[in-house]
């Protein structure tokens, strides 16, 4: 077990994930991260996130299981952010019938290869739904800023959202785990 590897990767595919847009790297870092540090919770935790997005519920399933075995692990915050996100994840446990389709498959976005596409204005708006709704907050925040013609205040207040939420989302990681002072 070698958790600084671990950690390394782990912060590698989280620049992937929260800041690049590069969605379709983060796999199999996230994997070799775990394989490094198997029972670490938080690695657990994103990569079922990750999974989850990527609409790997069986797997996703897994590591979920595996993260509640080695909660213990987690800071008092951290155990409440994964009891609420937990449920989440597995209450739908199907993708809901509302949820929009990228594109292309989740698991080989690149925010280059969709810029590449030419999408037009309503179709950034439908990338922007369909990447909030799997916490691609990055990539929500970028569709949503070039689904608009013009820029407007909602959409602004979309992409200020969606900033948030990343960012949010990112610091929740660093919250959970048990040597982060809370």
């Amino acid at each position: 077990m070698n958790q600084a590897e671990a950690r390394r990767l782990f912060d590698e595919a989280n620049r992937f994930w929260f800041g690049e847009g590069r969605y379709n790297k983060v796999l199999p870092i996230y994997r070799e991260a775990l394989k490094h540090d198997p029972t670490d919770p938080v690695i657990l935790y994103q990569l079922a996130n990750v999974l989850w997005a990527f609409e790997k519920f069986d797997e996703m399933t897994e590591v979920l299981e595996l993260a509640q075995q080695h909660q213990e692990r987690l800071s008092d915050r951290g155990k409440e952010i994964f009891a609420a996100e937990k449920q989440n994840l597995l209450d739908p446990f199907e993708p809901p019938p509302w949820r929009r389709s990228l594109p292309i498959p989740a698991d080989s976005i690149d925010l280059e290869k969709l810029e590449s596409m030419r999408l037009s204005h309503s179709d950034w708006y439908g990338v922007a739904l369909a990447a909030e709704t799997r916490r691609m907050f990055s990539l929500a925040a970028d569709a949503y800023e070039r689904s608009m013609l013009f820029t407007d205040p909602d959409t602004e207040k979309d992409w200020y959202k969606m900033y948030r939420e990343n960012k949010a989302a990112f610091g929740d990681l660093e919250q959970m785990r048990s040597e982060t002072k809370e």
